[in-house]
Order: C-alpha cells, then structure tokens, then sequence
C-alpha cells in the first residue's frame, strides 16, 4: 500500500471514529451500544441507605418508558478490595476502577439490562431498557459507592481521581438529570438498626414478611441516635449542595412527602424526567415495619425526652414509623 493510500485510510478511521464515538462506541473500549436518542434522559437517583429507594425505584419502573437500574455500582468497592487482596497494583487498579465505572454507567445509559414489571400482581412483564419506547434510563447510587465525592471528606473520598472524572464527566456529557430522596429522623434510625439484624428481610412483599418485621423490638442508645443524627444532618446538607449543582436538573423530594402522597410526587418525577403522564402503583413494596415507633423502641420515653428541642422531635401525629 503506497503512502496515498494508507492516508486515506487512515483519515477514514478517524472519520468514522468522530462520527461514532458519541452514539455508538464508547470511549476506551470500543465496546458497542445501540443509537441513543439525543432527546432521551438519563438521571440518577441520590439517596442514602434505608430512605426508600428501592420502594421509589419500583415507582418509577411501574411507567413503561421509565427504566430504573437498582445499584449497577454497589458492589464496585467490594470488587475493588478483592483486586488490592490478589496483589493488584495500585496504579493498574486505579485503571481498571475507572473502566470498571464507566462501563457500568454507560451500559444504563444507554439501556443495557431489563427490567421487570408487575402488572395483575404478578412480575411477568419484561421491558428491555434499550426499546424504542424508553425515553428516561437512570440508576440508584449512594455516596459510600465511589465516583463522587459529596461531602469533600472521609474514606470514600479522593481515592481515585481518574473514577471522579468519570463520574463527572458522564453527569456533563449526558446532561443527567438528579432526583434526590431525603429522609430524616427517628424513624430512618430504627430503620437502620433492624437492617443490622440478620435475621430479617430487609424489604417485604407479603403480609407474613410483615409480621415476622412485627415480632422485633430494639433498644436506642440515645447518645448514638443524637451523633448519628447530627452528622447525618451535615452530610444530606453536604450532599444536597453538590446534587443541585452536579447535573443539568435537580429536584428534592422528602420521604415524608412520598410517603403521604406517593402518587401525586412519583407524577411530580415523571414529568421531570419527561415521561408520559402514569399513575403509579405504590403497593409493588410492601412496608415491612407497620407498627408505631413507641412500640417498636422498648427504651421509647426516653429516647423521646432526649429528641425535644430538637430538629427531630417527634410530634404526637407522628409517633408511627
């Protein structure tokens, strides 16, 4: 091949690598995607463990152009661990991290996995997120799950450089829309501890779930609650600040408000994510914890006297969990 030929063939691999890379392959690893619509939306959902989401999640999966991927990078730091413990380099880890990351992103944006929908309280109908009929494909994603770093301390923070740019890069390219679900006080702590039990389900569908979840009483260390409480209360205010700025649209939504009007908040959503108008079925999750909190807490009175005065006190109109 003389050197006329060779450049233009090679202006035509880079040709076709402009006109793609956006919409088909992406970037450093030419692993391919199907076409994405440019008037799709991506978002994400911020929150924190034991806030709802996973309630919210089967909300907004229950609108058939909405697609909702539950923690694609949950397990990321564990898999990080298991790579330092085999002898992986630091540097080739932090590499490998960041594709790690990007990879599993950008298989949500562009609508790589199915979700499952209940329809006749059976979960049988299947909606791959990549079909035409999606417009809106997101994910759940807490703080301690890498990428970002909202609070500017502690031990998830500057690990890796090359995850954080990802991240960022990806919420400015793809123009990503940010829902994040607050929720605050007592009962978000009691709810906590159960999940530290072992022995219980940590979601519930049927009404038998429900009353194992009912058995179970826990004592509060009152000192821990306020520690908890307050340092919790900086890193939602830390996270909130970060959120409303980091994507192209942020909305707030507090699980006392979902949870006293799941509909009319979840149409709230749909309509920023600019899904078609749906109502959605708030019973795909069952509450699990069904009883008042002064039953649930066996120390309750004190615990109670301890949170007057407080952000947290607990009015009488909402002594149930």
């Amino acid at each position: 091949m003389d050197l006329r030929a060779r450049v233009a063939l090679a202006a035509t691999i880079i040709l076709f690598l402009i006109f793609t890379s956006d919409d088909v392959l992406v970037p450093l690893f030419g692993e391919r995607f199907p076409p994405f619509h440019r008037n799709d939306v991506t978002f994400l959902v911020v929150s924190r463990a034991r806030s709802g989401t996973d309630w919210l999640d089967s909300m907004l999966n229950d609108a058939v152009d909405v697609c909702a991927r539950d923690e694609p990078l949950g397990d990321v730091n564990t898999w990080r661990r298991a790579e330092a413990a085999a002898g992986v380099e630091t540097s080739e880890l932090d590499r490998r991290h960041a594709a790690l990351i990007k990879e599993k992103i950008h298989a949500v944006t562009f609508g790589q996995f199915t979700k499952y929908m209940t329809r006749d309280n059976v979960t049988n109908h299947h909606v791959r997120c990549d079909d035409d009929i999606v417009t809106a494909r997101g994910f759940k994603w807490f703080h301690m799950q890498g990428g970002i770093c909202p609070y500017g301390e502690g031990k998830y923070c500057g690990q890796n450089p090359a995850v954080d740019r990802v991240f960022r890069d990806w919420l400015r390219k793809h123009e990503v829309r940010i829902i994040m679900l607050e929720r605050h006080g007592l009962a978000k702590y009691v709810s906590g501890l159960l999940k530290t039990n072992q022995t219980l389900p940590k979601h519930c569908e049927t009404a038998a779930c429900v009353a194992r979840v009912g058995e179970v009483t826990v004592d509060v260390s009152v000192r821990n609650l306020l520690a908890k409480m307050k340092k919790e209360a900086k890193e939602w205010d830390a996270m909130r600040a970060w959120a409303s700025t980091a994507g192209a649209a942020f909305l707030d939504v507090q699980f006392d408000d979902l949870a006293r009007d799941p509909v009319r908040v979840v149409s709230d959503m749909y309509a920023f994510l600019g899904a078609q108008p749906h109502e959605t079925n708030p019973h795909l999750l069952v509450k699990s914890i069904q009883r008042p909190l002064d039953e649930i807490i066996a120390n309750y009175a004190e615990v109670e006297a301890a949170l007057v005065g407080t952000p947290w006190e607990v009015p009488e109109r909402r002594r149930v969990f």
